[in-house]
């Protein structure tokens, strides 16, 4: 797999990405590299600095990758540009065509790829209508592997050619006006940026049926991908104290099934607080995806009964208090694929 970056010249103003077709070729592939000049590598401690680059235009990038696992991280700092739309181009050996990224975080979508459809008189559609949203991931693969590029903020995407994925990465001092409310200048502050990328590597189980392994029904991330997706979106927060606390300590909430995700726990009003509870589905279509080993929903509910009360079913805004939750009313609005169930608790 290779990873390049492209400068591509803007058009575009704050909503409306426009490239000078000058700087891309016949295939879509920008053809201005920002220059590195200089170049640090550290392959000390549990955590290795694999490369530090810093190129002409300020930018630096740290690849970061623990041994013996599947995945690598990219931090970029941005750095000073005009006009100019920063991409990263990442080249794999992967044969499929077709790619995928996700809906809001939630689930993943099959995209296209689309060079051929005709748009307009005598023309094809154009390398900038192909992006799609990426809150959060997008990935690639064949019928051996799939490689999953997890984002650390939401940006747009694309695959112009087959095992290929295009990331925006920065679009500085875009000074025209696009003609949807920003007018011109507006949109031209130019911000250093702190961005994070994370690389997942993982094999097709080709023991599966065949049926089984067809990429047109995948929905869901796999479960040992999931992990890293939590790990990296949202990092743990450690307390620290100088105190004895061995015997004190007692968890705060129970242990959830892995399958049961939780959304947020926030207050509403001065007396009421909101549970949002989400149902994840793990393709298993990858070598080592990872086993549930707690997917009881029932036990989940008797748990959460105990500690918050009763619980009540609600909408995703909290506004209105509905029935008061049973453990089968709790389970069947957990029951569907990438289901999201909202419930109120007195404080």
């Amino acid at each position: 797999m290779d990873i390049d970056f492209y400068k591509i010249p803007d058009m575009g103003g704050a909503y409306v990405f426009e490239p000078r077709y000058a700087a891309i070729n016949q295939s879509g592939h920008p053809t201005t590299r920002p220059y590195k000049i200089n170049a640090t590598t550290d392959r000390s401690g549990p955590v290795q600095l694999i490369r530090e680059l810093i190129y002409d235009n300020g930018m630096k990038t740290t690849y970061f990758h623990t041994p013996g696992t599947n995945y690598f991280d990219l931090h970029i700092t941005t750095g000073s540009g005009k006009d100019m739309t920063l991409m990263i181009w990442i080249e794999t050996s992967l044969a499929n065509r077709d790619f995928y990224t996700d809906i809001n975080g939630l689930f993943h979508f099959k995209r296209d790829y689309l060079k051929n459809l005709p748009y307009g008189d005598n023309a094809k559609l154009p390398y900038e209508a192909n992006f799609f949203p990426v809150a959060s991931s997008i990935f690639v693969q064949d019928d051996k592997y799939r490689i999953t590029v997890i984002t650390g903020q939401p940006t747009a995407g694309t695959s112009n050619e087959p095992g290929t994925i295009n990331l925006m990465v920065d679009r500085p001092k875009l000074q025209n006006d696009d003609g949807k409310g920003l007018g011109y200048g507006e949109a031209s502050d130019d911000h250093v940026s702190f961005l994070k990328y994370r690389f997942v590597f993982e094999k097709i189980d080709k023991s599966r049926p065949q049926e089984t392994q067809d990429i047109d029904a995948f929905n869901g991330h796999s479960l040992s991908t999931q992990r890293l997706w939590d790990t990296f979106l949202y990092s743990p927060i450690s307390l620290f104290t100088t105190e004895n606390v061995e015997n004190q300590l007692i968890p705060i909430m129970p242990t959830f099934p892995c399958q049961i995700q939780l959304v947020s726990l926030r207050p509403v009003d001065s007396t009421r607080a909101l549970l949002i509870l989400r149902k994840l589905v793990f393709d298993d279509k990858v070598v080592k995806s990872g086993n549930c080993r707690y997917t009881d929903t029932s036990t989940l509910f008797t748990s959460l009964q105990k500690l918050l009360g009763d619980l009540y079913h609600t909408q995703l805004t909290g506004t209105v208090q509905g029935d008061v939750a049973t453990s089968e009313t709790f389970t069947k609005a957990l029951a569907k694929p990438f289901s999201i169930a909202s419930f109120l608790v007195n404080l």
